[in-house]
C-alpha cells in the first residue's frame, strides 16, 4: 500500500495544526473478490457512504481549501477576500478517525442488510504524510446469498391469484443474488399492476417480504405475504363512478349559477353561457370513463393531456370516495382557463457585435411581432403567426476595404398545432402493419402525439452578395413518449427556394462552379417522408452527471427521383424533371448526429463535451447539395476561434477575400470540451477547446484540399479560449474569446499547422451569444 504525495505551489499544510491533516484520497479495496458479480456497481454504491470527501480543485489545479484557509484570518474582511474564501474556496476536509470508522460500519451494514453479503466485514486504515491522509476501506464480502424458491401467501384469495399471475414477468429469479433494491422494485411492480387493475388503495405496505435461509447452500427462500387492510377482510377493486368536469372553474365560483349537461357519462359543468372547449372535444382528452376499472395511467394521461392544452391556466384531477359506495371512485376535474383567447407579443432588438479579429463592427436592428389564438375553432388548436424583420450593417468602412457586409432578413411563419394525431396517408397504421409499431407503441403514439401544420416565407438578403427567398409548407408530428424522449417528424414538406447571385459574391467565390451550382433554384420535396429528428436526455443523476443525444435525418426528392426513373424507363427517355422548367427538384439525403456528455467534477462547476458529425449526399448525379442545407463551421456555437463559415472546406484557404466567408461543405466533424465554473454574484467563467472542420464530398479542382480523404484528421482545426457568462436564471448572456492553435493549412512564414501564443491577437475572435453553445 503506497503513499500519495501531493505537490502544489499552494502549500495548505502550513495553515494546519500539528495534529491535523487533510483527506486527499479514499480507496475501496477488496479481499476475496471472486464472490462479487458486479464490482464496479458495488464500488459506486459503497462510495456513497464515505463521509470525508477530498476537497476539489479550482480550475482543476488549485486546491480550494487553500483559498479558504489563507483568507480565514480575523482581519480578512474585505469583499475580495470574502469572495475568495466563500466562492472560490471551501472548508478543508480534515481527517477524523471516528468518521472513517463510522463509514466502514455503514458500508458493512449495507453489504449485510441490503446486498446479501451476510458475513461481510469492512475495516478502515489510514496513512498520513506531510499532513495529507490516504484512507483505505478494506472490504471482505465473503459469499453472497442467493434466491432459492419464491412463494406468495395471503388470505385474500382473489387478490392472491392476481399476484401469482404476475410471477411470469417478475424481476426476481431463482439463483439471483439477494438485493434489497431489487425486492423494492418488485414490490413497486406488483403495486403498479394492481393499481392499474382497479385496486386504487393498494400500496407497498401491504406486501411483506420474508426469507428462510440455508447456510449450506447459501440460499434464501423468499415469501411474499399479501396483507389485508386493517379494517377489512379483503382488498376492494374500484370502478369509476361519477365524473364531474368544471369547464371554466375559478375560486369562489357560485355553484347556483352553473349549468350542467351530461355527455358520454361525464357531467360537464359550466359557469359561462358557452363552453370554452367543445364538449365532444373535451371528452376526447379525458381518458377516464364511468364503469371502467380504476387505472392510474388513465388518470395521469387525463391530467397530462388537459395540461398540455394552451387554453387552461390550471388543471386539477381529484379522485374522491363516498361512504355509501365501497367499490366506486369518483372524480372532480377542475379546469381554469386563461382570460384571453388571443395573445399578441411585440419586440424590438438592437445589437452590436465585432465578428472577427480584424475588427469589423456590425450594428443590428430588428423587430418582431406574434399573434396567437389559444383555442382555434374551440377545439384546443393553437394557431400562431410570427413575423420578424432584421437589418445588420457595418458601422465603419476601413481604409482600402471595398466590400462591406450588410444584410436584411425577413421571416413570416404561421403554424397550427393540433393536440391530437391525424394519420395522413395512414402512416401510423402502416407502421403497425409492418410491425415497426406493436400494439402498445401504436397506442402510445396515438396518445402522445400532436399534429403540426406550418406555412412560411423567408427572405435573406446579403446586400450586394446574394438574395435567397423561400416559401415552405409542412405537415408533421411531435411525439413525446416520455419526459426524456422526443421525436419530431415531417411527413409532408415542400420548400421552394429562389436565389439571386450578385457580382461581389461571384468574385468572392472566384466563379467556383460547385458553389454556384449549390445556389440553383430548387424545390425541396417530401410527400411521404421529409425529415425526422430524435432527441434524448438521460436521467440526471444525483451527482449531476447526464448525457444527451440529438439526431436528425432528412430526405428530399426521393419520391420524385423514383417517379422520374420509372417514367424514363417506361418511355425510354432520359429526362430530368424540373418544376416550370426552372426549379430543380433537390434530391439528397442529409443526416446530423450530436452527442453530449455532462459531468460535475465539483460543486458549482461542470465539464461539458460535445461530438457533432454530419453528412449530406446527392441522390441524383450532377447535383450539389443546396447551399442552405450544407454544413459550416465557426462561430459562437461551433469552433469559436473562427468566424461563421470562415473554416474549410478541408485544408483549402481563400486568400483573395480575407474578410468575407462563404465556406461550407457536405461533411462535418466537430468536437468541443468546455469547463464551466461559478465565479461570483451572477458571473460564470469558462475555458474551452474546440476542434473540427467541414469537407466537400467531391474533388473540387478550384479548391485544392477541400475534399474529404483518408487523411481528414490532418485538416482538423483547433482553437482554445475562455468565456465570461452572465446568469440571469432564465437565460445566459455569453462572451467567448477564441484563439486559433491549429490551422488546417500551413500559414505563410510557418512550417507547421500548429500556432503559438505569438499569433494571438488582442481578445481573439469575440463571440457574443445567448445561452450555452451546447
Amino acid at each position: 500500500m503506497g503513499l500519495i504525495i501531493m505537490v502544489s505551489s499552494c502549500n495548505t499544510s502550513k495553515y494546519l495544526r500539528e495534529d491535523q491533516s487533510i483527506v486527499v484520497k479514499n480507496r475501496i479495496l477488496y479481499e476475496g473478490e471472486e464472490d462479487i458479480d458486479d464490482k464496479l456497481t458495488l464500488t459506486t454504491d459503497l462510495n456513497t457512504f464515505i463521509q470525508q470527501e477530498p476537497n476539489n480543485n479550482f480550475l482543476l489545479i488549485y486546491p480550494r481549501e487553500y483559498f479558504y484557509l489563507k483568507h480565514s484570518s480575523p482581519g480578512d474582511t474585505s469583499w475580495f477576500k470574502n469572495w475568495l474564501r466563500n466562492d472560490i474556496g471551501e472548508p478543508p476536509t480534515l481527517y477524523e478517525e471516528q468518521l472513517s470508522k463510522s463509514t466502514a460500519t455503514a458500508m458493512q451494514q449495507f453489504l449485510r442488510n441490503k446486498k446479501g453479503f451476510y458475513k461481510a466485514t469492512v475495516r478502515q486504515e489510514s496513512q498520513t504524510y506531510n499532513k495529507e491522509t490516504l484512507v483505505d476501506y478494506i472490504v471482505n464480502t465473503n459469499a453472497q446469498y442467493r434466491i432459492g424458491t419464491i412463494e406468495y401467501q395471503g388470505e385474500d384469495s382473489l387478490l392472491l391469484a392476481k399476484v401469482k399471475a404476475l410471477k411470469t414477468t417478475s424481476l426476481l429469479k431463482k439463483g439471483d443474488p439477494i438485493d434489497a433494491f431489487q425486492f423494492d422494485k418488485e414490490k413497486s411492480r406488483i403495486v403498479k399492476a394492481l393499481q392499474n387493475d382497479g385496486y386504487s388503495k393498494f400500496v407497498d405496505n401491504y406486501i411483506n417480504i420474508k426469507g428462510d435461509s440455508s447456510n449450506i447452500t447459501k440460499t434464501i427462500d423468499i415469501y411474499f405475504e399479501i396483507k389485508n387492510p386493517v379494517d377489512d377482510t379483503r382488498h376492494r377493486q374500484y370502478r369509476i363512478g361519477q365524473i364531474n368536469v368544471f369547464t371554466d372553474y375559478f375560486k369562489g365560483q357560485d355553484s347556483l349559477k352553473t349549468s350542467t349537461i351530461s355527455l358520454g357519462g361525464n357531467q360537464l359543468i359550466r359557469y359561462n353561457d358557452e363552453f370554452i372547449l367543445k364538449p365532444k372535444v373535451l371528452n376526447e382528452f379525458n381518458a377516464l370513463h364511468t364503469g371502467d376499472l380504476y387505472n392510474k395511467p388513465n388518470q395521469i394521461s387525463t391530467f397530462k393531456k388537459l395540461s398540455e392544452l394552451d387554453i387552461y391556466r390550471f388543471v386539477s384531477v381529484n379522485p374522491y370516495y363516498t361512504n355509501d359506495q365501497d367499490t366506486i371512485i369518483n372524480y372532480n376535474i377542475y379546469l381554469t382557463p386563461y382570460e384571453n383567447q388571443w395573445v399578441s407579443d411585440f419586440g424590438v432588438n438592437v445589437f452590436y457585435s465585432t465578428i472577427n479579429d480584424n475588427g469589423r463592427q456590425l450594428l443590428g436592428l430588428g423587430g418582431s411581432a406574434s399573434l396567437t389564438n389559444r383555442n382555434l375553432f374551440k377545439s384546443g388548436n393553437t394557431f400562431s403567426i410570427n413575423t420578424e424583420l432584421t437589418e445588420e450593417f457595418q458601422i465603419f468602412k476601413r481604409a482600402g476595404e471595398t466590400n462591406t457586409q450588410s444584410a436584411i432578413t425577413f421571416n413570416l411563419q404561421s403554424s397550427l398545432k393540433i393536440p391530437r394525431q391525424y394519420d395522413l396517408f395512414g402512416f401510423a397504421k402502416t407502421m403497425r402493419f409492418l410491425r415497426i409499431f406493436n400494439d402498445d407503441r401504436y397506442q402510445k403514439f396515438e396518445e402522445n402525439t400532436q399534429t403540426n401544420i406550418s406555412v412560411g416565407y423567408n427572405v435573406q438578403n446579403i446586400i450586394d452578395f446574394y438574395d435567397i427567398r423561400s416559401t415552405n409548407i409542412s405537415f408533421g408530428y411531435d411525439y413525446n413518449p416520455n419526459q426524456r424522449t422526443r421525436v419530431v417528424m415531417r411527413q409532408l414538406g415542400l420548400e421552394l427556394n429562389s436565389y439571386s447571385l450578385f457580382q461581389n459574391f461571384l468574385i468572392a467565390v472566384q466563379q467556383n462552379e460547385f458553389i454556384i451550382q449549390s445556389f440553383t433554384d430548387n424545390l425541396l420535396t417530401g410527400f411521404l417522408f421529409r425529415d425526422v429528428g430524435y432527441f434524448y436526455q438521460s436521467k440526471n443523476k444525483t451527482s449531476g452527471n447526464y448525457w444527451a443525444f440529438i439526431g436528425n435525418f432528412e430526405l428530399s426528392g426521393g419520391e420524385v427521383f423514383l417517379a422520374n426513373k420509372i417514367y424514363n424507363t417506361v418511355s425510354d427517355k432520359n429526362e430530368t424533371w424540373k418544376l416550370s422548367n426552372r426549379y430543380e427538384y433537390a434530391q439528397y439525403a442529409r443526416s446530423e448526429l450530436d452527442f453530449r456528455l455532462y459531468r460535475k467534477p465539483t460543486k458549482g462547476s461542470e465539464l461539458a463535451f460535445r461530438l457533432n458529425a454530419g453528412a449530406a449526399f446527392p441522390i441524383a448525379n450532377g447535383q450539389q447539395i443546396p447551399y442552405i442545407k450544407q454544413f459550416f463551421s465557426g462561430g459562437p456555437n461551433s469552433i469559436r476561434a473562427w468566424q461563421i463559415r470562415e473554416l474549410g472546406p478541408g485544408s483549402y484557404r481563400d486568400n483573395t477575400q480575407p474578410d468575407i466567408f462563404f465556406q461550407q461543405g457536405d461533411l462535418k466533424l466537430e468536437f468541443n470540451l468546455e469547463y464551466r465554473f461559478d465565479m461570483f454574484w451572477w458571473f460564470e467563467g469558462a475555458f474551452f477547446v474546440d476542434g473540427g472542420n467541414v469537407w466537400v464530398s467531391e474533388l473540387d479542382p478550384d479548391r485544392p484540399g477541400a475534399n474529404f480523404s483518408s487523411k481528414f484528421y490532418d485538416d482538423i482545426a483547433m482553437g482554445i479560449g475562455y468565456g465570461l457568462r452572465l446568469d440571469f436564471v432564465y437565460f445566459h448572456i455569453r462572451f467567448d474569446f477564441g484563439y486559433k492553435i491549429r490551422s488546417p493549412y500551413v500559414r505563410p512564414g510557418l512550417d507547421t499547422k500548429w500556432l503559438g501564443p505569438s499569433t494571438f491577437k488582442g481578445l481573439g475572435n469575440v463571440n457574443v451569444a445567448i445561452d450555452y453553445p451546447f
